[in-house]
């Protein structure tokens, strides 16, 4: 559970900073996109030699498999949502 908060929390906040930024999104999206295929099981055992065994392992993985996910949806939502804004805004 803490791995998916940790995730959740810093996966968000990524995404919106990305979706707000057209210049950062430029840089660091296409890293972010080649980061995503890579599946969390593939990164066990260099977990293992950075975490050990226990908690610590197994909130890493879940991290790493849940942060890309929702800071790319959150990128999207909110370069979305800024588009939305500008058209509501130009209508009044």
């Amino acid at each position: 559970m803490f791995g998916f908060f940790i995730a959740t929390v810093s996966g968000v906040l990524c995404g919106v900073i990305l979706g707000l930024s057209r210049r950062l999104h430029a840089i660091v999206g296409p890293s972010v996109n080649a980061l995503r295929p890579i599946p969390a099981v593939a990164l066990i055992p260099l977990s293992l030699l950075l975490f050990g065994f226990g908690i610590n392992l197994e909130a890493a993985v879940v991290a790493f498999a849940c942060v890309l996910p929702r800071c790319m949806a959150s990128s999207r939502a909110s370069w979305s949502w800024r588009a939305c804004w500008r058209c509501l805004l130009s209508r009044a």
